[in-house]
């Protein structure tokens, strides 16, 4: 796939269409974010795909959709179309746009767009496990695609959503080391705040004392090191755990070193 240049009206475009808090996606407009689409305006001025644009941006998504019945002759108004009919919260009609996109389309340079589009789609349905597939799929697929940043912050949002904070974290963090200037990654970085942080486990004791007597030596070499209790089923349990780390690899790097030093090691969000 020919590699695309996102020029710096993209932000204006965004901020058109408005972004303020992750829980507000949906209501926001995020979901309308996606590289400018100025080069892929190859139709003359006043035709059918330049017009259903401009009905986009001024939110008249059911003017949109009247261009259905032509949109299977121009990859570009099938996309907005499909966009539309996310708008409206009609996803299935969404979906089914996205998928003849997919199927149907000659024009390579829109596939990306559509699989974009469908995970949206399972995203605002809230079925995180199936939008995660989608997204996912665009960063195997689409290696070149200016869409990745949106996809790795997307895929994100869905391990959040689905409580899986391991794996939120790790992509966040991948994205903001791919993409270390785009929105997606200051995204992601203040998204670290509202996960729990990372720390290394040096040992896991029944008796309070072996438990505190290896927290005073790990805190004599410098470590950070507190006790956590745990009790599972009638037994309780003293974890000696290290550090409090905002990014996994943080964290490996600790574990590295502990086991370096001699001690049984594993890493704990």
């Amino acid at each position: 796939m020919k590699r695309r240049t996102a020029p710096l009206c993209l932000a204006a475009l965004f901020f058109i269409t408005g972004f303020f808090f992750v829980d507000e996606i949906a209501e926001a407009g995020y979901f309308d974010r996606r590289p400018d689409s100025a080069e892929r305006r190859r139709t003359h001025k006043g035709s059918s795909a330049v017009n259903a644009e401009k009905a986009f941006l001024k939110e008249d998504y059911e003017s949109v959709i009247r261009y259905d019945a032509q949109s299977r002759f121009s990859g570009r108004l099938r996309q907005l179309v499909g966009r539309a009919f996310l708008k409206l919260g009609r996803y299935d009609e969404a979906r089914n746009r996205f998928t003849a996109l997919i199927n149907h389309s000659d024009d390579e340079e829109f596939l990306d767009d559509a699989y974009l589009g469908l995970a949206d789609s399972y995203f605002l349905e809230a079925d995180y496990n199936k939008a995660a597939d989608h997204y996912g799929k665009i960063l195997r697929y689409f290696p070149d695609s200016d869409y990745l940043p949106i996809a790795y912050y997307r895929l994100g949002e869905c391990y959040s959503r689905l409580g899986n904070d391991s794996e939120a974290r790790k992509t966040y963090d991948k994205l903001v080391r791919l993409y270390p200037y785009s929105l997606e990654a200051r995204l992601a970085g203040d998204a670290h705040d509202s996960y729990v942080s990372y720390s290394v486990q040096a040992g896991s004791f029944n008796k309070w004392k072996n438990a505190k007597d290896l927290c005073e030596e790990l805190k004599g070499k410098g470590y950070e090191a507190k006790i956590h209790t745990a009790v599972i089923g009638k037994s309780r349990f003293y974890r000696v755990r290290v550090g409090s780390y905002n990014r996994i690899g943080e964290a490996e790097d600790a574990a590295r070193k502990l086991k370096n030093a001699g001690y049984e090691v594993k890493i704990c969000p």
